[in-house]
């Protein structure tokens, strides 16, 4: 599977190159979920402790997700790595952590948004557990 260099940071945010370098690294296919189209490293503890600081998550290419999904987004220049929340009564769209410490982006009329992808897994190297 390709496995993104640049991780998506699961709090404040990481800058993005223009063109991100990628590797293709072997893994057992009975961990690489079916529908994941490249996996990352990520970065932050955020997202704790349901995905660890550094783990690695497989990622399904996709343009939009559903609320209460985990995915990758850009947010004003930066990759991160969030849960998506929309309040459709309020109109009112999220990026939030799933650690309470951790960092949430309301998305407002200047912010420059767009997702890359859902998160479809996670790979928690042995020398992590």
């Amino acid at each position: 599977i390709d496995y993104y260099d640049e991780s998506p940071a699961a709090g404040v945010g990481t800058y993005l190159s223009d063109s991100p370098a990628y590797n293709t690294i072997e893994l057992p296919s009975r961990l690489v979920p079916k529908t994941a189209s490249f996996c990352c490293r990520i970065t932050g503890d955020s997202m704790e402790p349901t995905y660890p600081k550094y783990c690695k998550v497989f990622v399904e290419a996709r343009p939009m997700i559903e609320s209460g999904e985990d995915g990758i987004f850009v947010y004003n220049g930066t990759s991160v790595f969030k849960r998506l929340l929309i309040d459709q009564k309020k109109g009112i769209m999220r990026l939030t952590s799933i650690n309470p410490t951790g960092p949430t982006f309301e998305v407002g009329e200047g912010d420059d948004v767009y997702t890359v992808g859902k998160v479809v897994g996670i790979y928690v190297p042995e020398e992590m557990k």
